[in-house]
């Protein structure tokens, strides 16, 4: 399945030439026009290249460590109780993290206990990993999801290092992915060099046999994104973040998450058609990105809905009617918490030839009717379990979401149903933390 493709060299190459392309532009514009010398981006700039801060050589030396690389928000977030209990499982052992990006590392430092230091990842070049290898010394690379830096990967594995995929994905219809990145992922094929590749599911398993994986380094253990322990939400944090949007107990809310460029026009219309069939609805739309949010304020604009930032709800009271717009960080799983039903975004346009969808576990977890486009490949396990209790889960427009959702608020054993099913997901997938920090500890680790 992995093949030396042309295509693929060609990817590779860009990735390496990048760097040193544009390391001239980066240099001046984020370290000699800095003067702050801990500003993120002079920093990052050194990072980048391996010169890691002098602090954290000084915390790794000599201790035994684990290096977590997890690529961006998606991968950070679902390692917040995994870290937690490693670190007491492992005690005098030493966390470490490296991302991609400042959202994903300020919310590393304010979430994840377990972990003694956060850097940026560095550029996955031969010279540039064995450095920052040689300045940490881990006893183990742990990448989450995917094992996206490739290079680093094989250095590890010449260098005696353990490396270990956990919570990893894997789906045929990657291999259609035509974004450079990831057919420099494949070409180099990172899964060769792991020691171990701990899978979400049966069916990441099995994508990876087909892909000639060697087996006895494939196991089962489950997908770190059931976090119940982070992701749950107590009545007292719901009812506040009521009284703070001034939403009232009685109300529907609709809320619709990580909402992406054109989906907008499919909310905003399904919001349209429930008005017309005199719905109270209340509408929270949060989108995927805020540079999204003018073409939902356009949508809106379009039917004459007045609307809210959320940013600025504290200044002023909420007029009943008020379409409110998420233009702030971290208050997702409290937002799916009151929600009464809720909408899952990157799923209704196909982004990319993989269709992969916005992650539904989040929303899950509070147990609310989740309505989601075609275009969930990889939560496929989750949406099957889900339709086959009731197949208008899975909507294309607006007025087949409109008339679902009305059809789901008549319907109380229906929904009774579909919340029995969750419950039944997140009781299968309740150890599935605990069973990847066990492994760890129990197989990669000990030696």
């Amino acid at each position: 399945m992995f093949r030396n493709s042309f295509s693929g060299l060609l990817s590779h190459i860009r990735y390496s030439a990048e760097p040193y392309f544009y390391a001239p532009f980066t240099f001046v514009k984020r370290v000699l026009f800095c003067n702050n010398k801990h500003d993120y981006n002079r920093v990052l700039f050194f990072n980048r290249w391996g010169f890691i801060p002098q602090k954290l050589v000084e915390k790794v030396s000599g201790k035994k460590t684990i290096w977590i690389d997890a690529l961006s928000g998606g991968e950070v977030t679902q390692i917040v109780t995994f870290c937690k209990l490693l670190k007491e499982s492992l005690p005098g052992l030493n966390i470490i993290l490296s991302t991609n990006n400042d959202y994903s590392m300020k919310f590393a430092k304010r979430n994840i206990e377990g972990l003694d230091y956060v850097f940026d990842s560095p550029w996955d070049l031969k010279w540039v990993v064995k450095r920052v290898l040689k300045k940490i010394k881990p006893q183990l690379v742990i990448f989450v999801e995917g094992a996206y830096l490739p290079i680093l990967v094989k250095q590890a594995r010449r260098m005696n290092i353990k490396t270990i995929l956990v919570s990893a994905l894997m789906r045929d219809k990657w291999l259609l992915h035509n974004h450079y990145f990831y057919r420099r992922y494949f070409f180099l094929n990172p899964f060769k060099n792991l020691d171990y590749i701990l899978v979400k599911s049966k069916l990441d398993y099995e994508c990876l046999i087909r892909a000639g994986i060697n087996k006895e380094k494939i196991f089962i253990t489950g997908n770190l994104k059931f976090d119940t322990q982070f992701l749950s939400v107590s009545e007292n944090e719901v009812r506040q973040l009521k009284n703070d949007l001034q939403i009232k107990e009685s109300e529907f809310i609709l809320v619709a998450g990580s909402i992406h460029s054109q989906e907008e026009k499919l909310i905003i219309e399904t919001y349209h058609l429930l008005k017309q069939k005199n719905i109270k609805v209340r509408l929270i739309i949060v989108p995927r990105y805020n540079h999204f949010i003018p073409n939902i304020i356009k949508a809106l604009n379009f039917y004459n809905y007045p609307y809210i930032l959320r940013s600025k709800i504290l200044k002023k009271d909420i007029k009943p009617e008020e379409v409110i717009i998420v233009d702030t960080f971290g208050e997702l799983m409290y937002l799916y918490a009151l929600s009464t039903m809720i909408v899952v975004g990157g799923s209704f346009v196909l982004r990319n030839p993989c269709g992969f969808g916005q992650n539904i576990i989040e929303p899950l977890l509070h147990f609310k009717p989740i309505f989601f486009g075609p275009h969930m490949e990889q939560f496929r396990e989750i949406t099957d379990r889900l339709l086959a209790v009731w197949c208008g889960l899975e909507t294309r427009n607006a007025s087949e979401l409109s008339e679902n959702i009305i059809h789901l608020l008549s319907n109380s054993s229906l929904r009774q149903n579909i919340v029995s099913t969750m419950k039944e997901i997140i009781l299968e997938n309740s150890e599935s933390i605990t069973k990847n920090v066990d492994f760890i500890k129990d197989e990669a680790y000990r030696n």
